[in-house]
């Protein structure tokens, strides 16, 4: 495709706004309790779990409606909406109404993912690895900003500040719609014709279900050691400004993960990154827990960047395993094993702050890298011949916004 580069560049830094933006909560979850009048964790039970499952299973739905009908708008009205919600979070004093306010940015997180990350992949259809590592990548970079910009923000005038998510990043996604806007893009299933479910898993179920679950086994430490992380820090004493650069520590080194995926990936690689890494990073997310806080910074770069190595991987397998479902792959991988991963990882801390045990959870964490990398040795490697040629054009009256 003419001006693949630009387009992939484009949906980058689409992806890189709207993960800063997503991940600004990530440091303020006690703060939002304060703002409501809750006892610590009491709001992570629903609050939590209104954001993350619903910007990670909404996703299903949207991934299924963009391979039957293209939803390509879909990757800057979403952000728009939720950058709009996000806004609004320290005017809000009613626990229902936060809720439905994350609720509703949740949604529109989860409607950019499926689309973008589809197209981003068909860009480069013989190296979806690598297409897929940088846009995983800038991704990565914005949730590694997003809690030390938020930290920053918070600990100066209150939760009201993240008001300036409307000065920055909605021109921000401005730029990413007249970027897209009219262009032609290689077809991303297929066929013309929208696939069934029962078609586009035919034959794959098992080993995608293998894939879903080593997924979600991986996820559980990405999302439990800067979540556990932001409630021992602020036991501790420190306030958001201190919280936010472990955590985004955490998330630098993921995307330093992808940095190194994108340049190492190779389709005879793919299994071996899948497993290998996430079993050499057990060690240090057993650490983090009771290292001091340079400690914790360190280790959290170095258990990311082993973490994130096979991110992109995860995802780009799944889409050259269900070719006729690119979305729907997408999905899966980015979507409804974070949300899955999300809900074990609220009980598990829920759990263990009851038990005045949190600083332990990390051996779980620790448990879930040993166990996914288990299951990903299990995943056989993908024959170029199992794969759709996806080089074909869109109808070119499809592709505008």
């Amino acid at each position: 495709m003419k001006h693949a580069s630009l387009m992939l560049a484009i949906l980058a830094f689409g992806h890189f706004v709207v993960d800063t933006i997503a991940s600004t909560v990530n440091p303020i979850w006690p703060n939002l309790e304060d703002q409501l009048g809750m006892a610590r964790g009491d709001f992570l039970a629903i609050g939590y779990l209104c954001w993350i499952t619903t910007n990670s299973f909404a996703q299903i739905l949207f991934g299924y409606l963009g391979d039957r009908v293209r939803c390509r708008w879909l990757i800057w009205f979403g952000p728009v909406v939720s950058i709009v919600c996000l806004a609004l979070l320290g005017w809000i004093h009613s626990t229902w109404l936060m809720c439905l306010i994350l609720f509703i940015a949740g949604l529109g997180i989860a409607a950019f993912h499926p689309e973008a990350a589809a197209t981003a992949g068909s860009l480069l259809p013989h190296n979806r690895s690598r297409a897929m590592a940088i846009f995983a990548l800038c991704g990565y970079l914005g949730q590694a900003v997003g809690p030390t910009y938020a930290g920053e923000l918070v600990a100066y005038d209150g939760i009201t500040t993240l008001a300036w998510h409307l000065v920055w990043a909605l021109p921000a996604m401005l730029i990413v719609a007249l970027g897209i806007q009219g262009r032609q893009f290689p077809l991303q299933s297929g066929s013309q014709t929208p696939p069934r479910i029962r078609d586009i898993f035919a034959g794959r179920g098992m080993i995608m279900l293998k894939l879903f679950a080593g997924g979600v086994l991986r996820i559980i430490p990405a999302l439990g050691i800067p979540l556990t992380l932001a409630y021992l820090l602020e036991a501790e004493g420190l306030t958001t400004d201190e919280i936010g650069p472990v955590q985004s520590s955490f998330m630098a080194g993921i995307g330093a993960g992808a940095i190194i995926c994108a340049l190492v990936a190779s389709s005879r690689w793919e299994r071996t990154m899948l497993w290998l890494p996430t079993l050499l990073a057990t060690p240090f997310v057993v650490l983090v827990g009771p290292a001091s806080y340079a400690g914790k910074i360190v280790l959290c770069l170095l258990a990311g960047l082993l973490l994130g190595i096979a991110m992109p991987v995860f995802i780009s397998y799944a889409q050259r395993l269900i070719p006729r479902g690119p979305r729907i792959a997408s999905s899966l991988t980015m979507g409804a094993s974070w949300g899955v991963a999300s809900i074990l990882v609220a009980g598990l801390i829920r759990l263990y702050q009851n038990n005045k045990m949190l600083d332990q959870v990390f051996w779980v964490f620790a448990a879930a890298c040993v166990a996914c990398s288990i299951v990903c040795l299990a995943l056989p490697a993908i024959e170029e011949s199992l794969t759709d040629d996806l080089s074909q054009p869109d109808d070119p009256g499809q592709d505008s916004l």
